[in-house]
């Protein structure tokens, strides 16, 4: 998967590419101290919209869990 813009401020779009199944992924949000802060399943399909706009500025992981395993992500939101 592909996740952009990245840094950015809080919309964020992961690209599946090509071949990806329409199968729902899980995906977590942690901050940098590692607290939970979101928590959701898409709607499956090849991209993925995430919305972390409010949160504050920094780093954050965001696991996604899917059929073919777990993938961890950094991303860095700006203000």
């Amino acid at each position: 998967p592909v996740l952009y813009p990245n840094p950015g401020q809080g919309y964020i779009t992961i690209d599946q590419m090509e071949g990806a199944d329409s199968r729902p992924v899980r995906y977590r949000i942690y901050n940098s101290v590692g607290s939970l802060v979101k928590e959701e399943v898409s709607e499956g399909g090849s991209e993925i919209k995430l919305d972390i706009s409010d949160y504050p500025a920094g780093l954050y992981l965001i696991v996604m869990h899917s059929h073919n395993g777990i993938r961890t992500m950094k991303y860095i939101l700006t203000r």
